[in-house]
């Protein structure tokens, strides 16, 4: 049986339940910054490339704030690039978003996790329609081929 040493553990960032978890590195300057709002319920450790952000507002309302262009002009002028885009987390401070009391972020939440179930909902329907007229094509060749030969 093998043991991690504690040493390790406690260099470690941790990330808990609504904090942000946000890419210092990527490809390009749009890959950097890439938000997601932890909704787990236990604590785990964030691995490198990621900032936490720990904060009290709405982890949602964030993620969605953190993704609008204006976002991603302001991280595109603050990233640095050369084999790779990266951001350091002083720069990362320095993004600005709006920040609505706590009740209006819930709202904007709710609407916004609205409108991405719909988009969802749509492209799971477009693909649906996708495989039946790939289907139907398979069914048609078929039918039409059984019955040449037939004759």
């Amino acid at each position: 049986m093998s043991s991690i040493n504690p040493d390790l553990i406690s260099k470690k960032k941790y990330c808990e339940y609504g904090d942000l978890l946000i890419t210092l590195t990527g490809e390009n300057p749009k890959e950097i910054a890439t938000t997601s709002a932890y909704l787990g319920k236990d604590k785990c450790i964030a691995g490198w490339g990621l900032f936490v952000l720990k904060h009290n507002q709405n982890p949602k309302y964030l993620a969605y704030a953190l993704s609008t262009s204006n976002v991603q002009q302001q991280k595109q002028m603050l990233a640095s690039t050369s084999t790779m885009a990266n951001i350091t987390a002083d720069k990362l401070k320095q993004i600005k978003i709006p920040l609505p009391p706590l009740e209006v972020q819930e709202r904007i939440v709710n609407i916004l996790d609205r409108f991405r179930k719909l988009c969802e909902y749509e492209t799971g329907i477009a693909k649906e329609i996708e495989m039946a007229k790939k289907q139907y094509e398979c069914y048609r060749d078929l039918l039409i081929i059984e019955n040449w030969i037939k004759k």
